[in-house]
């Protein structure tokens, strides 16, 4: 697939970046490399490089973004897997298994802090504030406090934000270049794409664990709106389901409902909104993938 013959080009540009860090700063990296060497394509931090060619960005630059972000998402992902203690991480034990839960949570801790003061560095201020604002809105996304102070409301603008901060990361990686560059219209038009994709990645990912993958563990049959997924959601409002209700049946009312249909649906509008958005920029190879990534949301 190209799609993965460019991320592994790129992830091999921002490898070095990634280990620099990790010997520049004096931190117990092990949780951390222990999970990112179980890594998968590393889109995100491919992200970086991509937007930084468009934006003309010093290579070096975009590529410092990509280790970032990269080691930003590892600490957070870390961190929500000890919140919704998943013993289980890219077909492995996870981190806080492994190295327990405190040392786990104290290396995530000073990976965020390594973060904030590379990009302090070599960032415009405009885009370290970016940052830090991103962390906070994963962190308040992760946090199963804050989230159930909307226990009652499943408003779309909350449904959508509790899946746009799992995918903040990228968003971040993505339009950093063009907060660097000061190119206000890039970035809002990058910005979009990946809040659109972050929505459609998330409920393709709801519905590939609940329906492909039969994986029930990760469908979180707590039905408070602070942990159950969005199918299951939209599922409650139509049936009288409870957290012992049978998975199997779970997953034939998804289809007897509509609830399947409906998520695909929406799953397509947000990909073809994405992609219609970068109609505004010049032909490129970068364009290109960009338009691929999207695509590749819709396989389910």
């Amino acid at each position: 697939m190209i799609l993965e013959r460019f991320c592994d080009i790129y992830n091999k540009q921002i490898e070095p970046y990634i280990n620099s860090l990790m010997k520049t700063f004096e931190c117990d990296w092990e949780p951390i490399k222990y999970t990112l060497d179980k890594g998968r394509n590393r889109f995100r931090s491919a992200l970086a490089v991509i937007s930084g060619n468009i934006n003309h960005l010093n290579p070096e630059l975009s590529s410092t973004i990509g280790a970032i972000s990269e080691l930003l998402h590892t600490a957070l992902i870390i961190q929500d897997d000890i919140a919704d203690r998943d013993d289980f991480r890219r077909g492995d034990v996870a981190a806080w298994k492994r190295f327990g839960i405190d040392r786990a949570l104290f290396s995530c801790e000073q990976v965020i802090a390594v973060a904030i003061i590379n990009a302090f560095s070599i960032l415009k201020e405009e885009a370290t504030v970016h940052l830090i604002q991103t962390i906070f809105d994963v962190n308040s996304g992760q946090s199963v406090q804050t989230r159930s102070t909307f226990k009652d409301n499943l408003s779309k603008d909350l449904l959508q934000k509790i899946h746009h901060d799992k995918t903040a990361l990228g968003r971040w990686a993505l339009t950093c270049p063009c907060a660097i560059n000061s190119n206000s219209q890039l970035f809002q038009i990058f910005d979009s794409y990946a809040r659109l994709l972050g929505e459609a990645g998330c409920l393709k990912n709801d519905l590939e664990n609940m329906i492909v993958n039969n994986n029930y563990d990760s469908t979180n049959m707590d039905l408070s709106i602070s942990r159950a997924t969005l199918p299951l959601l939209r599922l409650t409002k139509l049936v009288q389901i409870t957290e012992s209700t049978d998975r199997s049946t779970i997953k034939k009312l998804l289809y007897a409902t509509g609830v399947y249909s409906s998520c695909k649906v929406d799953i397509e509008h947000a990909i073809n909104k994405a992609i219609q958005l970068l109609q505004k920029l010049h032909e490129s190879p970068e364009k290109k993938l960009l338009v691929e990534w999207a695509k590749y949301h819709l396989a389910i």
